[in-house]
């Protein structure tokens, strides 16, 4: 009985800085996709052949820049709902998931996409195909963000 019960109490110190050292990285992948396309922007648009500040051209650039921080901002009471309803950890899980399938699809995804628009011209294809991505990060990215305050407070309470 005395075994089992320190087994518990080790398993539950264990588990609060897993947590922890969980909901960081989730978070850190979340503020570190927020701002890294603006470092990358010249090479994307040289990429896929788009001069962005163009008159009829500078919509692509603000939707890649704000399409993110649109998709994270909007659904914050909504997420944070569910995850009421449905579990935090089940969130951010479901959040860090999808989040993780999209940016595979978006790299490789991508490829496909730029090979056949070089052949087709198709740069507002390759352009809707970003923006779109990125608007998947942002909403998966904020499944994420939602449940971490309420996970890490669970996890190590004061």
């Amino acid at each position: 009985m005395f075994s089992g019960s320190s087994g518990s109490r080790d398993r539950a110190a264990r588990y609060k800085w897993v947590a922890l050292s969980n909901t960081t990285v989730g978070m850190l992948m979340a503020t570190v996709n927020s701002s890294i396309v603006i470092i990358s922007l010249p090479a994307i648009f040289r990429g896929i052949g788009l001069e962005p500040l163009r008159p009829g051209n500078i919509g692509y650039l603000l939707w890649m820049l704000m399409g993110y921080l649109v998709a994270t901002s909007v659904p914050v009471v909504t997420f944070g709902r569910l995850g009421d309803m449905l579990g935090r950890v089940r969130m951010y899980n479901a959040g860090c998931v999808v989040f993780t399938a999209a940016s595979i699809a978006l790299a490789h995804g991508l490829r496909i996409v730029f090979t056949a628009a070089a052949l087709l011209c198709l740069v507002a294809a390759v352009a809707s195909w970003l923006r779109g991505g990125r608007y998947v990060h942002g909403e998966e990215a904020q499944t994420a963000e939602t449940a971490v305050p309420s996970r890490t407070e669970e996890s190590m309470p004061t």
